[in-house]
């Protein structure tokens, strides 16, 4: 490292080995060097945060420095035997820490498409529920039309009733001088009133499907809303670590 690049760090004027130098005399006093012990020992120059990267850097520095021991050829013969030993049970250890792995990963692999081609099925079902749903609307709407109609027809059939009941009303008063015209009109009445009877059959015939029609589209629309909870709490439960 540079002069320049020592100055840099610090304060102008602290050279990097000055610092370690005062680190160095603390150690041979025997005391644990610190910022403010080195801060003293420089006669109060430099700033804590500074003096401590700089001591960081010395104890890394220190730490690196290759340790020279002398041993016998006995010991050295033994204790590179036993590091050989010591590096095949770790490369054994990884081995099967590794194969270990493999098998749990595949295994998750496979869970992980079991789950997609699972939640592809109930995203699949939820699809054709939310289809039949728009079908069972569709035909809803369809029956509200033809109920609409069923009103206005029988609207128009009681509006013929009333009308009849006044003719009948009318032919009944001249009874006397025409009775051919009463039994036709009679017959007419007889007619509309069978009419009525059949519209009136068709309308509740009409308001019990769509009753049926109704509690169909509840029990699919309530199914759809259970799916629905089903398959996010499976995706929450996919999505947790």
């Amino acid at each position: 490292m540079s002069e320049q690049a020592n100055v840099k760090r610090g304060r102008p004027g602290i050279p990097r080995d000055e610092v370690y130098a005062a680190i160095n005399a603390l150690v041979a006093k025997g005391a644990s060097p610190t910022g403010l012990k080195i801060h003293n020992e420089l006669g109060g120059r430099g700033s804590a945060d500074y003096l401590e990267r700089h001591l960081q850097d010395w104890r890394r520095e220190q730490f690196e420095q290759p340790l020279a021991v002398t041993v016998g050829p006995v010991f050295a013969k033994a204790l590179a035997q036993h590091t050989q030993e010591l590096q095949v049970e770790a490369q054994q250890r990884c081995r099967v820490a590794f194969e270990a792995s493999e098998a749990q990963i595949q295994e998750l692999q496979r869970q992980k498409l079991q789950l997609e081609q699972e939640l592809a099925s109930q995203r699949s079902a939820v699809n054709t529920a939310e289809q039949k749903c728009a079908q069972i609307h569709g035909r809803c709407a369809l029956l509200d039309e033809q109920l609409k109609a069923v009103v206005v027809a029988l609207t128009g059939a009681q509006t013929q009733i009333t009308v009849f009941g006044v003719e009948l009303s009318t032919v009944r008063q001249e009874r006397d001088r025409q009775v051919d015209r009463q039994m036709t009109l009679e017959t007419e009445l007889t007619s509309a009133t069978e009419l009525s009877q059949h519209l009136r059959a068709q309308l509740d015939e009409s308001l019990r499907r769509e009753e049926n029609l109704k509690g169909q589209l509840d029990g699919l629309m309530a199914g759809g809303a259970l799916f629905e909870a089903s398959v996010i709490g499976k995706d929450n439960t996919m999505s947790a670590p």
